[in-house]
């Protein structure tokens, strides 16, 4: 229906996958104006664009940190385990293991919890994605003029489902 503005149009798919690059590659292989970028959103620097950033429910595919405070303001983190691993079950363990300075991330868990720039709940767990603050921090860097439109049809925090006892950072 837009000849020009399809002409004008250049689409660059970034997707570390090999499975799912080929799959888009076979979807749109009639659109010569598409490339794809084999690298990841977070940890490689995404190309200097002027345009506009696409995503679809990126951020929910990212793995996450699930922590909780406890009523002395400890920190501490729940880990997955499994005796024998079910494909499609996860279970998180019923301990809180303590988080200490020599973990990995609590220094990022930390900064990314004061982001909230609310209280934070005691004895509830709190969902803490530091990828998706890096891939956050990609794009304000590379993109040098336009916009970003994140789709996502998750729930805010202040409006999850009743019942649901996590307290997430959206």
């Amino acid at each position: 229906r837009f000849p020009k503005l399809y002409r004008a149009t250049h689409a660059s798919i970034v997707e570390l996958s090999d499975r799912w690059a080929a799959i888009q590659q076979e979807n749109l292989a009639a659109h010569k104006n598409v490339e794809w970028l084999r690298q990841s959103a977070i940890e490689d620097p995404l190309p200097e664009i002027e345009g506009v950033f696409l995503s679809n429910e990126l951020p929910d595919a990212f793995p996450v940190h699930l922590v909780i405070i406890d009523q002395n303001d400890c920190l501490g983190e729940a880990w997955v385990k499994s005796d024998i691993w079910v494909p499609g079950i996860i279970e998180f363990s019923q301990d809180w293991y303590a988080l200490h300075d020599k973990d990995p991330s609590v220094e990022e868990i930390i900064e990314a919890l004061t982001l909230a720039n609310k209280p934070l709940p005691k004895e509830v767990p709190i969902v803490v994605n530091l990828n998706a603050i890096r891939w956050m921090e990609n794009i304000t860097h590379h993109l040098k003029r336009g916009f970003h439109v994140v789709f996502d049809y998750g729930f805010t925090g202040e409006s999850y489902p009743k019942g649901n006892n996590l307290f997430t950072m959206q």
